[in-house]
């Protein structure tokens, strides 16, 4: 959704794909339109990729890319549910698209589905977007001593939450790791408690945390979600 940090009118944010149709029985994938984002996830993450400078961030840009472009793939509804062949339709996309994407950012982690590594639906379409040349940046997830799909597969950059709001940075205490069949994740950790970004007043986060929207105007949230951004910046 456009915002202050981000709008389509900059060239910046790029409607790609919309996938989220797939979540349905009857659903289709669009490739043309604008694609908005009533849960609110999609906005904040891309805000703290790319988002430009805005009242609340200071003398600063928001994100940590300012000058990158973001296009947007929509795997999710307006109620954050997603499906596995939306996030598969997602990542064809962009290992189709690999000449002009550099980086995918999937702020997201589902069970995995055993407890050893094997190559799943989804861990197999990160290895495939690698190997079409862009890196795969996943959410290690939040639940600590576990890492999820498919954030523990070896193709996957996958990325931890540090609590940097002290006077010592830490592993946050939610922040999902582990060792799968001797490969230990995540690989990095970055910010990612109370981290502020841009939120729709209107999206369903907005309304379900409404004490999280600060002053400025900017929305605080945590997570290896918020992290995960963070790293696709930098990346």
């Amino acid at each position: 959704t456009d915002n202050d940090a981000l709008k389509r009118a900059s060239g910046r944010l790029v409607d790609g794909v919309d996938t989220s149709g797939l979540n349905t029985d009857n659903g289709k994938i669009a490739d043309r339109g604008t694609f908005t984002d009533g849960y609110g996830h999609g906005t904040f993450m891309a805000s703290l990729i790319a988002g430009g400078k805005v009242a609340g961030s200071g003398d600063t840009a928001l994100g940590v890319a300012p000058g990158a472009t973001v296009d947007v793939v929509k795997v999710a509804d307006d109620q954050g549910n997603t499906s596995l062949a939306a996030v598969l339709a997602g990542l064809d996309w962009v290992a189709a698209h690999s000449r002009s994407v550099d980086v995918a950012n999937l702020s997201l982690s589902v069970d995995r589905p055993s407890n050893s590594y094997g190559i799943d639906p989804l861990n197999y379409a990160v290895s495939l977007t690698r190997d079409a040349g862009v890196t795969v940046v996943v959410a290690a997830g939040n639940t600590p001593g576990v890492v999820g799909d498919p954030g523990f597969a070896p193709d996957s950059l996958t990325v931890g939450a540090a609590d940097t709001t002290g006077a010592k940075p830490a592993v946050a205490s939610f922040s999902g790791y582990g060792n799968v069949d001797g490969v230990a994740k995540p690989d990095v950790v970055a910010a990612g408690v109370n981290i502020l970004g841009e939120m729709p007043a209107n999206s369903l986060i907005s309304q379900q945390y409404p004490d999280a929207r600060q002053p400025s105007g900017l929305f605080r949230g945590s997570g290896t979600s918020q992290s995960t951004a963070v790293v696709s910046g930098l990346a």
